[in-house]
């Protein structure tokens, strides 16, 4: 499995930029993070696991109350149930399911691979005469100010919990991604933000206005982003997230009565599954308990956080 960007040095300088506590434990990247009333823990995203036991003396050591877990690959999973540790499976904080696309077939190919609905859609952008454009980079304020409140505007209106303006600044100023952004007559419509990493370019996240629909300035953006990276030397594209696969689906089906409709990112799976591509999936996030009554304490604390917020 190749490594992800998530535990690249990049992302490690980005998340410190924005307040966040990294550091190296086991051969992979770790976020250090505090529970009021509870003590601290560690969180993994898409580690591997060099050796699990020195990773549980450190952790131990440190007075850590809990790992957050989400492995890279199955290998890493199955060293974690081998060690005999308690695993308790949680809610998802990496997408357990995304979509790959295979940037090695030619144009031609992928056109044929999408769904005619998306291919026409993209046709539809097209005519409209909007202009794209990839920004490698930096955005400038003016611009930056823009996305901000496209990005802002989506998520309000799907219900999505969004990031703060400081964490898009820093992502910004990071300046190791690439910016895809689509606008008619100066008006921005979409925009998405790419990173990539070992040959895959992964798109993290995406805005549009409401104006955006009739035009389907989000289909000519994806569009443009693919091609992008396919001219770039990418060989894969990763749409990062999509709602998980029913028990019963086919394998190679890709209707979406195939995938779990009540899931947070149903809404964007349909737009996603229109371009092609093959569906993968991460082992589930998982919990370590290492300070048993803590951890009982802090799930107890939760639990009644979720009433409250009901």
């Amino acid at each position: 499995m190749l490594k992800s960007f998530l535990q690249s040095e990049h992302w490690v300088v980005f998340k410190r930029s924005v307040g966040k506590s990294l550091f190296q434990a086991a051969g992979s990247w770790w976020e250090k993070r505090s529970v009021p009333l509870v003590g601290t823990y560690w969180y993994g995203p898409r580690v591997q696991i060099d050796d699990v036991q020195q990773l549980l003396a450190e952790a131990k050591e440190a007075g850590v109350v809990f790992l957050r877990v989400d492995a890279t690959d199955q290998e890493t999973y199955d060293q974690l149930v081998a060690s005999g540790v308690v695993l308790h499976q949680v809610k998802e904080e990496q997408p357990a399911t995304s979509l790959l696309l295979d940037l090695t077939k030619t144009e031609d190919e992928l056109r044929k691979a999408m769904k005619a609905k998306t291919r026409y859609n993209i046709g539809v952008a097209q005519k409209h005469g909007l202009e794209t454009e990839v920004i490698e980079g930096v955005l400038p304020e003016a611009v930056f100010a823009d996305v901000w409140s496209l990005m802002d505007q989506t998520t309000s209106r799907h219900g999505i919990r969004n990031y703060s303006r400081e964490y898009y600044e820093g992502l910004n100023q990071a300046g190791f991604g690439i910016w895809v952004l689509t606008a008619k007559d100066d008006q921005l419509l979409s925009a998405h933000y790419c990173v990539g990493q070992n040959g895959r370019l992964v798109y993290l996240y995406g805005a549009s206005s409401t104006k955006s629909k009739q035009l389907m300035s989000a289909y000519l953006t994806q569009w443009t982003t693919i091609v992008w990276a396919k001219e770039h030397g990418f060989s894969e594209y990763d749409f990062w997230g999509i709602a998980p696969r029913n028990a019963d689906a086919l394998a190679e089906s890709q209707s979406m009565k195939d995938f779990n409709a009540s899931h947070q990112l149903s809404g964007v799976t349909r737009f996603k599954i229109g371009f092609g591509g093959e569906v993968i999936s991460y082992p589930s996030t998982v919990e370590i308990p290492l300070r048993p009554l803590r951890y009982q304490w802090y799930r107890l604390l939760k639990q009644i956080r979720c009433l409250i917020k009901r």
